[in-house]
C-alpha cells in the first residue's frame, strides 16, 4: 500500500482472489472504485472482520457492480461523497469480497475478471 495524506490507497487486483482483508484492525472505507468483465452482475462487499471473508458471511455493505465485458467492463465507483465523514467505520477490521449474490458471500466469481481499489484510513 502507498501512503497518501492521512489515508492509504490499496490497490487490490483481483487476479489471486476474490475476497481479501484490507485491514485487520478498525478503519474506515473512504472511496472505492471496481470494474466487471463478467456478462452478469456481480456483488462488492464490506465485512466487519479482520480476516478474508468466508462462504456465506454476511456482509455489512453490498454493492452491485454492473455486467461487463473485456472491452467494456461494468464499473462502480463510490467516492468521499457517498461515504461521507461518518460512514464506511468497521469496527472490527476491512473485509472485502466479489460475490455471486447479494445478501450473503457467495465464492462463485471469477478472480480475473476484477479489479478492486479501496481508499481507507
Amino acid at each position: 500500500s502507498e501512503a497518501i495524506a492521512s489515508d492509504e490507497l490499496l490497490y487490490a487486483p483481483l487476479t489471486q482472489v476474490t475476497k481479501n482483508v484490507i485491514k485487520a484492525s478498525k478503519g474506515r472505507v473512504k472511496a472505492i472504485y471496481i470494474s466487471n468483465t463478467n456478462a452478469a452482475v456481480r456483488y462488492f462487499q464490506l465485512h466487519n472482520k479482520a480476516t478474508a471473508p468466508a462462504g456465506t458471511d454476511v456482509p455489512l455493505q453490498s454493492f452491485p457492480v454492473p455486467a461487463g465485458s473485456a472491452t467494456a467492463p461494468g464499473v462502480l465507483i463510490l467516492d468521499r461523497n457517498f461515504f461521507g465523514e461518518d460512514s464506511g467505520d468497521f469496527d472490527t477490521g476491512l473485509g472485502w469480497a466479489i460475490s455471486t449474490t447479494f445478501a450473503t458471500f457467495t465464492d462463485s466469481a471469477t478472480n480475473t475478471e476484477h479489479i478492486v481499489e479501496v481508499l481507507y484510513e
